[in-house]
């Protein structure tokens, strides 16, 4: 309990599941598609993401014409669930790159998703502010 945060933040990468179903089809049961920018978590198997910080992560990202996708529910988790049980509530909401190779020796990652998860992120830490937990 040495730090008291008034929102979280979890930075992470989450996999890519876009990829076709063993028939060719087109597969409908992805999490997130590589190319369409960072993830940002509604929920996960540990958390439920404070929505008025979802909507301020789309709002940034729609003001400044940053590609940004809603991760898909599904299983795993970020960090994001161990600080918001910490302590008596604490907002957060996780934001991930899109990868593929979870758990192995490599991920792969395209750079412009990448770069606009440090552009969004960058942008919202510059903007967040007290008033956005009022609403």
């Amino acid at each position: 309990y040495y730090f008291n945060p008034d929102v979280a933040i979890a930075v992470d990468s989450t996999p890519a599941r876009d990829l076709p179903d063993y028939d060719g089809k087109e597969n409908f049961t992805y999490n997130t598609k590589l190319g369409l920018g960072p993830a940002v978590y509604m929920s996960n198997s540990s958390t439920i993401d404070d929505p008025r910080l979802v909507k301020f992560l789309q709002d940034v990202a729609i003001k400044n014409k940053i590609p940004y996708q809603l991760r898909q529910p599904g299983g795993g988790g970020t960090n994001a669930g161990a600080i918001q049980s910490a302590r008596a509530g604490v907002p957060v909401v996780s934001v991930s790159v899109p990868h593929r190779y979870t758990h192995s020796p490599i991920s792969i990652s395209r750079v412009d998703d990448w770069k606009n998860t440090l552009n969004l992120l960058h942008i919202a830490l510059k903007n967040i502010n007290r008033d956005l937990l009022k609403r």
